[in-house]
């Protein structure tokens, strides 16, 4: 949880820190862009005011031409004086024009501007001139009228006495019209008086007239003169007007197209500026995103991870409850058993009465067995706790299965006034699919359960068949008629290391596991378990399983029929045991010692099936599997390994090339159904009758019956077979240990666990599982060993012989 803190806040200053330098990067480019922008604007203003400057340059362009013209043609000073301040001034704007443009090509065109501007002044200041002229003509010819107009005081006649107006007639009328006014004079009758002072008269005004005529003609000629330089002027002027027009024009469009560059970069830039802003904010925008996803995510898990944490500690506390609960009921129920060992052992050293020796024995023994179960359902119950339970599906005999438990369960109770029924209704069906190892826990749980509340009365085992929604569920009840459990105390009966404390007392003491393991491994087979009770009216406990029929059994015709079965172990007792069980399947047995004699003997056997024993003299079931496999007389037949060790997994085995693992002691059901894996064959099994058999205090033949039925005379002959073994392996034992053959003890020992496991001979097997894999011959043990062994003995010979 630290580390997952510090991480956090690791990708928290990560993440800020990248924030801050995206704020820091994204500030300067924003203010980068601002700054553009501003620059654009300020320049935009600028533009604008060029081109206002340059469209008022323009506007008083034309105005000055119009000044211009109309000072030409009104001869006007005014107008004069008034173009040339108005042109003084446009030479003032175009200065300050050349201020405002960045182009070298514009600079020409104002500086072109302002040259043609001192041309046309020029040729206005030289028309003014040739006006000035044209005005002294004007006077000479007032002069002259004024002479003509003193030919009408001398009593002449004059053009203007004919024409009011000479100067519109066109030259040759005028100077024919002019002869004609001369000749009348020259013939007009005067007095001698005025004749003689006409004369003088007109002698001075025809040498004035001549002069003035003569200046005339000259002034004429200058006039035309003047008239051809002011068509000059006047041409010259209209080229400086179209050049300076086209100057402007190009002027104008210089501007507008410099302005149109600008203005377009302007607006890339802008946009550019936009592009940038808009990347920067969908880059800090994921970013924020990224990083509040990374956080949140990290808050999650944080969060995630408490709620896994509560829960842990929440298992934890369980857990060291229900160790402190293991610990006080351990420490509790393993004193008592410990102490009744104890004591019985002390007393057994001196007692000398073969009755108190037996008592003893079976003190011992029962204790032994108590502590034996209490440690198998703490097994169990770990198992269950850490999920390492697997259930099978396989099809199995309910009803065999049911009388099984019944069978396993009464040799204990023989003594116990307490009746036992099955009621298996004729519906059900006998075969169905399911796990029957765990049906057989829950069931012995159950009925060795009621035996052990029930003080007197009935336990009734009942099969019923309930259909619901097209779903079909097995219920099988145990009930019984004991003391019951009271409504207030049923809620802890399925609670790990809980017993209901009833007011009655109970009969029976207990580690309060069995019910525990039984629920869980109900629910497991995707079913139930549950409780009807009253208190002193009994109780009943309801099993409900998923049913699900038995494969057709058509299908199991495609299957290979057992005929021939080879059987290799060197266990005698056992061997034989497998033997007839076997045959009782019409199936053929070959039976062979070890290996080696079995490969010598197998290429001359037509056998379907090999069932062997793992740890073999001379040599071992994976070496055998390695050399059979290797042969060329081997057709791929299934191998079944034996094998009374359990610190390997099945998958071992099958990894090393077995067809499957029988784990002894194994029932003949287990042997049956594996069988059936593999080859079709019908089971003549004889399923025994609920009813007590004999025991003893040194063994029990419950296993056996399972094997052999009924037949007394076969589990009387095994059992002498078993002794005589017995016998044979104790002298082999006592060989092998004075010599410190510790091979030979470890092999001995391992051969004879297989039965002495079958027959549940407990005095004897912690012994045998010492010497198995012991490291060093112990004399001292091996004489305890052989003490109890020979009281063995001994009541095996009573027995049976």
């Amino acid at each position: 949880m630290k580390s997952s803190k510090q991480k956090i806040t690791f990708k928290v200053i990560i993440g800020y820190i990248t924030l801050g330098v995206l704020v820091v990067i994204s500030g300067y480019l924003l203010l980068s862009e601002v700054k553009t922008y501003l620059q654009t604007q300020n320049e935009d203003v600028f533009d604008r005011t060029k081109i206002l400057k340059t469209g008022s340059l323009i506007a008083d362009i034309y105005e000055n031409e119009s000044l211009a013209r109309a000072a030409i043609q009104l001869n006007s000073q005014e107008k004069y004086d008034d173009y040339i301040l108005k042109n003084d001034l446009l030479l003032l704007k175009i200065d300050s024009l050349n201020a405002f443009v960045s182009s070298d090509y514009q600079k020409q065109i104002l500086d072109s501007i302002k040259l043609v501007f001192n041309n046309k002044l020029q040729n206005m200041n030289e028309l003014k001139a040739i006006k000035l002229e044209n005005s002294s003509e004007t006077t000479l010819n007032n002069a002259i009228t004024k002479l003509n107009s003193i030919d009408g005081l001398l009593g002449k006649l004059n053009i203007n006495d004919f024409v009011e107006n000479p100067n519109a007639l066109n030259a040759k009328t005028k100077k024919n019209l002019i002869e004609y006014v001369e000749l009348l004079n020259k013939y007009r009758p005067v007095d001698t008086l005025v004749t003689k002072n006409q004369k003088k008269i007109d002698s001075l005004v025809s040498v004035s007239r001549a002069l003035l005529k003569n200046v005339q003609t000259k002034t004429l000629a200058q006039k035309t003169s003047l008239q051809n330089k002011e068509q000059e002027l006047v041409e010259i002027d209209l080229t400086a007007s179209k050049h300076l027009k086209n100057l402007l024009q190009t002027l104008e469009s210089e501007v507008l197209a410099y302005d149109y560059t600008i203005q377009k970069s302007r607006n890339e830039t802008l946009d550019r500026s936009i592009s940038i802003l808009i990347s920067l904010a969908i880059v800090s925008f994921i970013s924020v995103i990224i990083f509040s996803l990374l956080i949140l995510n990290d808050f999650w898990k944080a969060q995630r991870y408490r709620e896994e944490l509560e829960i842990a500690n929440e298992k934890t506390s369980n857990l060291l409850k229900s160790r402190e609960q293991l610990i006080s009921m351990v420490s509790h129920d393993l004193r008592s058993p410990l102490g009744t060992i104890t004591g019985y052992s002390e007393l057994l050293q001196t007692v000398k009465e073969k009755t108190k020796l037996k008592y003893y024995s079976l003190n011992i023994k029962n204790a032994a067995t108590y502590m034996a179960k209490l440690v198998d359902d703490l097994l169990e119950f770990s198992k269950l706790e850490h999920g390492n339970i697997s259930i099978e599906s396989v099809a199995f005999n309910l009803k065999n299965s049911i009388q099984e438990v019944c069978l396993q369960v009464q040799p204990h109770t023989t003594k116990s006034p307490v009746t036992l029924q099955i009621d298996y209704n004729k519906n059900c069906p006998e075969i169905i699919v399911s796990d029957p190892f765990r049906i057989k826990q829950i069931l012995f749980n159950l009925v060795e359960n009621a035996y052990k509340f029930t003080e007197n009365g009935t336990i009734t085992v009942a099969v019923r068949l309930h259909e619901h929604e097209d779903k079909k569920q097995l219920h099988i009840t145990v009930s019984d008629t004991g003391i019951g459990i009271s409504k207030s105390q049923q809620h802890l009966i399925f609670k790990e290391f809980t017993q209901a404390t009833n007011s009655t007392k109970s009969l029976k003491s207990g580690f309060g596991l069995g019910l525990t393991i039984s629920k869980k491994i109900a629910t497991l087979l995707q079913g139930d378990l549950t409780l009807t009770s009253k208190l002193n009216a009994g109780s009943t406990f309801t099993l409900s399983i998923p049913y699900t029929a038995a494969p057709d059994t058509e299908k199991q015709k495609s299957k290979p029929i057992l005929k021939t079965v080879v059987v290799i172990d060197d266990d005698d007792t056992l061997r034989q045991l497998i033997k007839d069980i076997l045959e009782r399947q019409k199936v053929k047995v070959y039976d062979f010692e070890n290996a080696q004699i079995a490969l010598t003997a197998l290429p001359d056997i037509a056998y379907d099936l090999i069932l062997t024993d793992i740890q073999l003299p001379k040599m071992n079931g994976f070496h055998f599997l390695e050399t059979l496999k290797n042969s060329d007389f081997h057709k791929n037949n299934p191998v079944i390994a034996m094998t009374g060790r359990t610190r390997l997994e099945a998958s071992h085995y099958t990894n090393s090339g077995f067809s499957a693992v029988l784990i002894k002691p194994f029932s003949p059901e287990t042997l049956n159904k594996t069988l059936a894996d593999y080859f079709s064959f019908t089971s003549n099994q004889v399923t025994p009758k609920v009813t007590p058999h004999q025991t003893s205090d040194h063994y029990s033949l419950k296993n056996l019956i399972s094997f052999l039925g009924d037949d007394k005379q076969s589990i009387e002959e095994t059992m002498r077979n078993f002794t005589k073994d017995t016998k044979n392996n104790l002298e082999a034992l006592e060989a092998a240990f004075i010599r410190k053959d510790l091979s030979n003890i470890n092999q001995i020992s391992h051969k004879m666990l297989s039965m002495f496991n079958q027959l549940e001979i407990e005095s004897i097997l912690p012994y045998l599982h010492y010497f198995e894999s012991a490291k060093s011959a112990d004399n001292v043990e091996f004489n305890s060993f052989k003490t109890h062994l020979k009281v063995l003995i001994e009541s095996l010979e009573n027995d049976f012989n």
